[in-house]
């Protein structure tokens, strides 16, 4: 017995039309499969000329589409770590609790070199992420308490030095947060060796958001705080 190759089915032009429409690409996808159409002279230059730019525009459409997909991605990866930041500083009852959060989600989470919350006026001890500047003491940084909007530069190594009290090799970048609520002054320094971690142009939205919560918890700590101490001399 003689096995005879299977027969392709015909194909029919109406689906083949379909697909094509439904797929207004492929043909610019795959260029060797247009048969060649008789021309005038210089006419099929430019339809060849037409087919790259087309092709052209599909690569640059992919690429635009990439990016927005990378994009949606760096905005989920800092929501889900805004949310993590936000329980975590729900949940703190003492100072020191407030200070590890910091480290954890905030240093840690959001890779930076260093995270300072300065507070004008108080005498709580001084925690590593937590510094009271008591009644007439100078801070680190002359304006550091007169910012009323998220303020992000490049530091020269001698003003990173004065906020953080390490000095890098080279310039950093700083953003100072304005902490306010009720009777809270404070500022939150953000700091990083990269220069361009924290520039003039980055958007200040979730910065702003970290200062208002962050505001909230040290006015609610120094409610518990005060609470305790007038029931201690009762």
């Amino acid at each position: 017995m003689t096995l005879s190759e299977p027969q392709a089915p015909e194909l029919d032009p109406a689906e083949v039309a379909g697909f094509l429409r439904r797929h207004p690409g492929f043909l610019v996808d795959h260029p060797d499969l247009i048969p060649p159409v008789p021309t005038p002279d210089g006419a099929a230059s430019l339809v060849q000329r037409q087919m790259a730019t087309l092709r052209e525009r599909n690569r640059d459409v992919g690429r635009r589409l990439e990016e927005v997909q990378g994009v949606a991605a760096d905005n989920e990866r800092i929501f889900a770590a805004a949310s993590t930041l936000t329980f975590a500083l729900l949940d703190v009852q003492t100072r020191a609790e407030l200070d590890d959060a910091l480290a954890m989600h905030v240093l840690g989470r959001f890779h930076l070199d260093h995270v300072i919350c300065f507070e004008d006026g108080g005498n709580d001890a001084p925690l590593k992420h937590l510094r009271c500047l008591a009644e007439g003491e100078s801070p680190p940084v002359a304006t550091l308490f007169d910012v009323r909007l998220p303020l992000c530069n490049p530091c020269r190594p001698e003003e990173y030095e004065a906020l953080f009290g390490q000095r890098p090799n080279a310039p950093g970048s700083a953003a100072l947060v304005p902490t306010r609520f009720a009777s809270v002054k404070a500022t939150l320094a953000l700091g990083s060796y990269d220069p361009e971690r924290y520039t003039p142009d980055l958007g200040t939205a979730f910065l702003g958001y970290l200062g208002d919560l962050l505001a909230r918890v040290l006015a609610r700590l120094r409610v518990a705080t005060a609470i305790a101490g007038e029931g201690a001399h009762r």
